[in-house]
């Protein structure tokens, strides 16, 4: 019982945090667009990312797919740039 007060507590804690960390991540909530391969036919493909955090100097992205990565400054710029320009 008291393991699992202990894990109970972490897991709050835990997304308390990345609670707080998305309310004061800027840019949280933006589009952006990155081109990559597409693994169905190797055709180069644009897909749409939403900001869902950051760590330090890097800003974590989610796409339309599921993938995850973390972008700097620059290349998320970049990538909210191709958004508007494509909308």
């Amino acid at each position: 019982e008291e393991n699992r007060q202990r894990q109970r507590e972490q897991r709050q804690s835990q997304q308390e945090n990345r609670r707080r960390s998305s309310r004061r991540c800027q840019y949280y909530g933006e589009k952006t667009k990155k081109i990559f391969l597409d693994p169905k036919d190797g055709e180069e493909k644009y897909y749409e990312g939403t900001v869902i955090g950051r760590k330090g100097n890097l800003w974590m992205i989610e796409y339309e797919d599921g993938d995850k990565e973390e972008l700097d400054r620059s290349e998320l710029l970049e990538g909210m740039e191709e958004w508007r320009n494509q909308q």
